[in-house]
């Protein structure tokens, strides 16, 4: 059988380990408090509850807290663009996307502008007009998303059950992190179009592969106690879980999913510290020109911050449970 049965797992006992980040940085993000206003915090709750995404069942709690952590960096008229896309597609992702609910053709209407939109379709251009009100252009935004989403809708058709790593995270790795995402990093400084001599640049790929796997293992992490009774081989923990049983003779023991937890902490935090490495590396890359070294000292500091931020972010988040 290629899906998870949680009913082999149920004995186990676990706990989230703590994650530590390994890269040096400045910054006054903590846990205990959102970088953001209240005034901004209660606009989205309001914004959620005006949608109607879950019809008229109020959402009393904002769904997470990951784009004031990962976008601390931006000014506020970003922040609030893309707190509404991030959740827009989250929740599409959890009524729409994860249940099946949906047709190719469906899909591909949602990121036509000129299409017949559902209140989907509606709410979602309704956002990036926002974006092209604040100079971002709307296309950018679309390009971005359908590249997300089309990432997850890839995750869905190939059984991860048996994936290495490496296979398991070239499904994963568009996420925040990811160079899909690095123009978002960069918004307030209109650097749409990031030159492609940084985009192609091997050291450049490396850091965005480990900062996006990470983001994606902390996910996996965080999330795993929602997801346990999935039968989707979508969550790391899972897969090395079938991995770490599959010769194995049930009953298992009692530290199984433990294991593969600590495993998870270990790939992290030693994905932070050659993150750090090459950081250093592309800073002193010498063939840079002056306005690429510039762009560059940027994207660090804050990929490195909204790296940071992601493991906050779970710390803050309702919707993250730690502990089993």
């Amino acid at each position: 059988m290629d899906s998870w049965d949680y009913k082999l797992y149920s004995n186990q006992l676990y706990k989230v380990p703590d994650v530590v980040f390994k890269i040096e940085i400045n910054t006054s993000l903590c846990a205990d408090k959102l970088p953001i206003s209240d005034e901004i915090e209660n606009n989205h709750l309001k914004w959620l509850n005006d949608s109607k995404f879950y019809g008229d069942v109020p959402v009393t709690n904002t769904l997470n807290s990951l784009v004031p952590y990962i976008y601390s960096f931006l000014p506020e008229k970003y922040i609030i663009p893309m707190y509404r896309v991030v959740d827009w597609v989250t929740i599409f992702d959890d009524l729409v996307l994860e249940n099946k609910n949906y047709t190719p053709e469906y899909l591909e209407s949602i990121f036509n502008r000129n299409a017949i939109h559902d209140h989907f379709g509606k709410s979602y251009w309704k956002i990036l007009d926002e974006f092209d009100n604040i100079d971002v252009p709307r296309e950018l935004m679309n390009d971005i998303m359908r590249k997300y989403v089309k990432s997850i809708i890839k995750s869905f058709s190939v059984n991860l059950r048996d994936s290495t790593f490496n296979e398991y995270f070239k499904i994963r790795r568009k996420t925040s992190g990811s160079k899909v995402f690095l123009s978002t990093f960069l918004l307030d400084l209109k650097c749409n179009n990031i030159a492609s001599t940084i985009m192609v640049n091997p050291l450049v790929e490396r850091l965005c592969i480990l900062i996006s796997n990470c983001n994606s293992l902390l996910n996996d992490l965080y999330s795993f106690v929602k997801e346990f009774q999935s039968e989707e081989y979508d969550n790391y923990v899972k897969v090395l879980c079938y991995q770490l049983t599959k010769d194995l003779t049930y009953p298992y023991t009692t530290d199984i999913i433990q294991t593969s937890m600590n495993k998870i902490k270990d790939i992290i935090e030693s994905s932070y510290e050659e993150a750090a490495e090459i950081g250093e590396l592309i800073k002193n890359h010498s063939e840079w020109n002056q306005e690429e070294h510039t762009i560059l000292e940027i994207i660090l500091k804050r990929i490195y911050e909204s790296a940071y931020g992601h493991i906050l972010t779970y710390k803050n988040t309702f919707r993250y449970i730690s502990n089993h």
